[in-house]
């Protein structure tokens, strides 16, 4: 057991080490990349078919966990690339030519954002927690700990 939650963590390190790629914008387009933004929904997948496969779910719970995360995977991408973006734009205020006022209000954006992130997420949580077996539920709370899945 204790091999096997190594080893998941092993994964989950690997998976960010290679998923957490500085996101560059140029200055003219300011725009993200689709490949970007595919990169952090893959994360998002990734670790939820981690904790998923160490559930040990029969083919009706999967069945079930997979239209669970289907339905929210396209509104947390749209969320994602435009919570990069006021990211993007709040790194490049600056004192001199923005004022506190117009930077607190992009830092609000963001916070938003990442807020309805974070919604979704537990949202999605609840609703997945409900086809779980007593056994399962303790075991997925105790992964959510150990893993840490929101990165938001």
């Amino acid at each position: 057991m204790k091999k096997f939650f190594l080893i998941l963590i092993i994964s989950i390190l690997a998976l960010n080490f290679n998923c957490t790629n500085a996101v560059e914008l140029t200055p003219e387009t300011n725009a993200i990349s689709k490949k970007e933004i595919r990169a952090q929904v893959n994360k998002i997948k990734t670790k939820r078919i981690i904790i998923a496969n160490a559930l040990l779910l029969d083919s009706a719970q999967r069945k079930k966990a997979d239209e669970i995360y289907y339905s929210v995977i396209d509104k947390e991408a749209i969320i994602l690339e435009q919570l990069q973006k006021e990211q993007e734009i709040l790194k490049s205020m600056t004192k001199k030519t923005n004022t506190f006022a117009e930077r607190k209000a992009q830092r609000k954006k963001v916070y938003e954002l990442q807020h309805a992130l974070r919604t979704i997420e537990n949202n999605v949580d609840k609703e997945f927690k409900k086809m779980l077996n007593h056994n399962q539920r303790v075991k997925f709370n105790r992964l959510k700990k150990e893993i840490n899945i929101s990165d938001y």
